[in-house]
């Protein structure tokens, strides 16, 4: 394996929690049951501010019972709840029939911390019920700042994402206003195809491709020898087409101009726009770092003339597009662990071991977002997975909405993402120490079983390429 790079709500069983049985509720009174925090039952990774509480009422059955009021302990332990002391918040009694999304009014709550609550009501005739049974709840990572942990991604995975989308031209007035962009080879060469790729995603689908153009190839700078090799100034080129194919039988050349005629009003954008401009030669894509000139270029945001010449963008081009990754580490765990957390996030999805064994059955997680804007985590209690000793944690991330690339069936396709992952582990200790282990230069990282990861296309696995124990303790992974 090698060494990677850095880049830059489940339920919580309450074992081991000893809490009283809650009394009898007086005749004719109303119970609080199913105790929710955010919407949950019990959850994990509760990162709102301030958390909010729910409870249903049931009742014997008597006509008119209604809520008259409510009062909310939350205890920083089960003994303190136990013991009737809200050392977190006591909201003392309430005069309200409010039982959904109750603000805490608590004490602030610290990330990681886990609390536990309980709630009592009066019903309209002032009979107080009893305690509800107990409920608990684990914050999330409160504040970003927090994070003691790093995204971390294959680095081979690195060189294929595109600093650009590519080429865009200033707006026009008209869409009969000429627009032009060239390649200069750096020397003459055989051209066996052109291609000119239109923009797919992130701007509007064929923003600025034309449907009016021609295309010529030249030996001399001034273009005084150009030959023309497609003249589509006549007619639309098919509007649902993103590709600008040219098959110029061995014509020679050093410079290939596409001349737009007639531009496209895309939503009231009219300008001249392509991704990729592909020229192939001896079976080689020889623009590829090509110097790029035009009649004009917007050289700001996702926009660059030298982008449309990068050579990453070319379909098939990146022989990872629909990889997967494998990412793992050892950690020992010293006797006397009280509990053990882990924030975690996988991009596209992930699935995450603990010795051998995924820490839950969540598919498709975490959900899917703008994930240049948002990027969702989960909570897991590893406690019961992990043991004195050695110990080794794996991650396996995919693609799904996060990285979606031509391969099979599509319906559209992103900019090619790296996978990436960021985890931070707390291991809490009885005699009061934390220690926390983060994402960064000690995981290890190499190519998935799935060898081809793709939310409208499917996947392959290739069982030869998954090693053998890779996500348990023990494994060899200096290789």
């Amino acid at each position: 394996m090698k060494v990677i790079w850095k880049v830059g709500v489940a339920l919580l069983a309450l074992a081991g929690a000893s809490f009283p049985a809650p009394p009898t509720a007086a005749a004719g009174s109303l119970r609080p049951v199913d105790l929710r925090c955010d919407w949950m039952v019990n959850p994990l990774g509760v990162d709102s501010t301030p958390p909010r509480l729910s409870w249903k009422l049931q009742g014997d059955g008597n006509r008119g019972l209604k809520q008259g009021a409510w009062q909310v302990l939350v205890a920083s332990s089960p003994e303190a709840l136990g013991g009737g002391e809200g050392d977190l918040w006591d909201s003392g009694r309430v005069e309200s029939a409010e039982q959904l999304h109750v603000p805490y009014r608590g004490r602030p709550l610290r990330s990681s911390e886990q609390v536990f609550w309980k709630v009592r009501v009066w019903d309209g005739e002032g009979r107080a019920s009893a305690w509800s049974a107990p409920g608990t709840w684990t914050m999330g990572v409160v504040d970003p700042g927090e994070w003691q942990a790093s995204w971390i991604t294959d680095p081979d995975l690195l060189q294929w994402t595109r600093s650009h989308l590519g080429y865009r031209s200033e707006e026009a007035d008209s869409t009969d206003t000429r627009k032009w962009i060239q390649v200069d080879l750096g020397a003459p060469h055989p051209i066996e195809r052109i291609r000119f790729l239109g923009l797919r995603h992130t701007v509007g689908e064929r923003l600025g491709f034309p449907p009016r153009f021609e295309v010529a190839v030249a030996s001399r700078a001034d273009l005084s020898d150009a030959r023309m090799v497609m003249d589509q100034t006549g007619e639309d080129f098919n509007q649902w087409v993103n590709t600008i194919e040219v098959r110029p039988d061995g014509v020679r050349g050093r410079y290939v101009r596409l001349t737009a005629t007639k531009l496209r009003d895309f939503e009231g954008q009219v300008c001249l726009a392509l991704s990729q401009i592909e020229v192939v030669s001896g079976g080689e894509n020889v623009a590829a770092g090509a110097a790029v000139t035009a009649s004009d270029s917007l050289e700001e945001g996702p926009w660059s003339a030298a982008a449309v010449t990068d050579g990453i963008g070319v379909p098939g081009t990146n022989p990872r597009a629909n990889d997967t990754i494998l990412l793992r580490r050892d950690l020992e765990v010293r006797p006397g662990l009280r509990r053990a957390l882990v924030h975690v996030s996988g991009l596209g999805h992930y699935e995450m071991t603990v010795n051998g064994r995924r820490v839950d059955q969540g598919l498709m997680t975490p959900g899917w977002t703008a994930y240049d804007r948002v990027a969702l985590y989960d909570t897991h209690d590893l406690t019961a997975q992990l043991r004195p000793g050695s110990n080794a944690v794996g991650l396996l991330l995919g693609n799904t909405m996060y990285n979606v690339q031509a391969g099979r069936y599509l319906k559209f396709i992103s900019p090619f993402r790296p996978l990436m992952a960021i985890a931070q582990i707390r291991l809490e200790y009885e005699d009061g120490s934390v220690e926390t282990i983060g994402t960064d230069g000690d995981w290890r990282v190499t190519s998935g079983p799935i060898v081809f990861s793709n939310v409208f296309g499917g996947e392959d696995y290739d069982a030869r390429r998954e090693p053998a124990g890779w996500d348990g303790p023990g494994f060899d992974d200096s290789s």
